[in-house]
């Protein structure tokens, strides 16, 4: 068995492909602009790819400041580093001052490293870059730039394999950058992926999706080895998508894709009909979304990404910063769940009226207003103990023990305070009663006032004839008035003066006189009286006695 054919055997390879300068590469044509310039020192000059002494070399721009310089490669290219080199003949670097970059939408990128003559910064991971601008602040003078370098990868490359192997031509050989293929087998296979089979394959594995705007296919101008090329593109997303169908009358390929397809491996057979094909070098050209899109042939929307939709990954659609506040899921586009708001949907909705599906899911306010007995921006605070109902706008009633009210329809769940009664507890007992359920009667208070609702004392003392605590005690027989603070006169019969004004209402005994009956009468003559006392035994009139039967009676407490 000869040892250049090997029947159906896979062989992969990783091939590392060391970045270059995009803006030296012959399929690259860079635009060049900027703000005015010094004299013909203009920014086409960046591109000269020397940098020394400036006056000598005629090869720096020098741009006006505050400036910039933009650099357009016209596609996007993954873009690993870029350095800027400048004037050598300044020691101070006067001119290489305040300089920053920025990229695409206005992205700055950090400096990495600086001296007075050399700049430069990376961007890892990589990014896909059409647009470099280089700008200076400065308030006076000129930025020189002498040159600018721009590290990146101009092609896709990746894990490739193929379906047998001629000679030493293995598949990574299509990948290398080189296409000159020679006159002879060692020269060819220095440059091409060669198989040697029935129904020939060659495929190449990305490490990920991209989105493809372009493929070449440089071939052997040798019969039919490189035509009728057949290139299907596949993605983990929807399988093989994208087929170009091959043409034996075309040499290799070179093949638009537009709108972009979103690739994870690419897969080119013949249609030729020959055993053989031949690739000296394929090219795969990425590219991104317009802002604001991403994914497969660009046709998905961004979701509400932190920072704007620039900040969309123009391949999957995530978010680089995350979401914006009140948005979930991958792509950021879905609302936050019932029920929460907020950054990362991490805060629990309020009260709303009329359910937490009213719950504005960025800032957590409910579109309705508070249920009743909530209020606050989230209508998560409830009502003090004091009140209740709609914004918590009705004072509560007088609960039982200070328990409080129902939050929303105000009730005491419990029974009212002593000296209130009703549903609410907001009804006063009327002036006759106090207490619990208003079920006590109240004393005689002074003046008619009401009594304490809750424990019935009278505030301001008792009416005329009455004491104690609730005013609920009459005098005592020898007692009248105000807090029975004044002494009956001498009412006939023993019977007790009036309770309020102290009168005796069925007359005086016998000696009295006035309508208190304390105004003694006893203005008899003292014949009379010595008579009467003598001989007359008679019982002792109040406040006199006698010693006994025969003596007289004696005045002990005259008035």
């Amino acid at each position: 068995m000869k040892t250049q054919i090997l029947f159906l055997v896979w062989f992969s390879i990783q091939v590392i492909l060391s970045d270059r300068d995009l803006l030296q590469q012959p399929d690259i044509t860079a635009n060049i602009t900027s703000s005015p310039y010094y004299d013909t020192w203009s920014p086409g000059r960046i591109l000269s790819d020397i940098s020394q002494d400036a006056d000598s070399c005629n090869c720096c721009a020098a741009i006006i400041v505050p400036g910039y310089i933009d650099i357009d490669l016209m596609h996007p290219y993954s873009v690993y580093q870029i350095v800027i080199l400048g004037r050598t003949d300044q020691e101070n670097g006067v001119q290489f001052q305040n300089i920053s970059f920025s990229t695409n939408n206005g992205h700055s990128i950090p400096v990495a490293n600086k001296t007075n003559t050399y700049l430069s910064t990376i961007i890892n991971p990589r990014q896909l870059i059409q647009m470099i601008r280089i700008s200076s602040h400065q308030n006076a003078g000129v930025m020189s730039i002498c040159n600018v370098k721009v590290y990146g990868r101009e092609y896709l490359t990746g894990i490739s394999s193929q379906s047998s192997v001629y000679a030493t031509c293995t598949a990574e050989r299509a990948l290398n950058g080189i296409e000159d293929y020679g006159t002879n087998d060692i020269q060819l296979c220095q440059a091409c992926s060669v198989t040697n089979n029935a129904q020939p394959w060659w495929h190449v594995d990305l490490g990920g999706e991209h989105l493809i705007r372009r493929i070449q296919v440089i071939g052997r101008d040798n019969l039919l080895q490189s035509r009728g090329l057949r290139v299907s593109i596949a993605n983990a997303l929807v399988g093989t998508d994208f087929v170009i169908q091959g043409n034996v009358s075309v040499l290799g390929l070179d093949q638009q894709i537009s709108p972009p397809r979103l690739a994870r491996s690419i897969n080119i057979t013949s249609v030729s009909g020959t055993n053989y094909m031949v690739l000296c070098e394929v090219k795969i050209s990425e590219t991104d979304c317009p802002i604001g899109t991403y994914g497969d042939k660009c046709a998905e929307s961004c979701g509400h990404c932190r920072g704007g939709t620039n900040q969309c990954d123009y391949v999957n659609g995530t978010c680089k910063m995350g979401c914006e506040t009140g948005y979930v899921g991958l792509p950021c586009l879905q609302n936050c769940p019932i029920g929460t708001y907020g950054d990362k949907c991490a805060e629990s909705c309020g009260h709303c009226r009329g359910g937490t599906n009213q719950c504005d899911y960025v800032n957590g306010t409910c579109k309705m207003g508070c249920e009743t007995g909530y209020a606050g921006l989230p209508c998560l605070q409830s009502c003090n103990s004091s009140y209740y109902g709609e914004n918590c706008a009705q004072r509560c009633g007088n609960c039982l023990d200070g328990i409080r009210c129902d939050l929303k329809n105000g009730s005491c769940q419990g029974k009212c305070s002593p000296g209130y009664l009703g549903l609410y507890c907001n009804q006063s007992c009327n002036s006759s009663y106090y207490g619990e359920s208003c079920s006590q009667r109240c004393g005689n208070c002074l003046d008619g006032t009401r009594c304490d609702l809750q424990n019935g004392n009278c505030p301001v003392g008792c009416s005329a004839g009455h004491s104690g605590v609730f005013c609920n005690q009459s005098c005592n027989s020898s007692n009248y008035g105000e807090n029975c603070a004044q002494l009956c006169g001498y009412c006939i019969d023993g019977s007790r003066c009036d309770l309020k004004n102290g009168s005796c209402p069925v007359g005086c005994l016998t000696g009295y006189r006035g309508i208190y009956c304390n105004q003694s009468t006893l203005y008899i003559y003292r014949s009379k009286l010595k008579y009467y006392l003598t001989h007359v035994v008679v019982p002792c009139l109040t406040h006199f006695k006698r010693n006994d039967s025969k003596s007289r009676c004696h005045i002990v407490n005259m008035y």
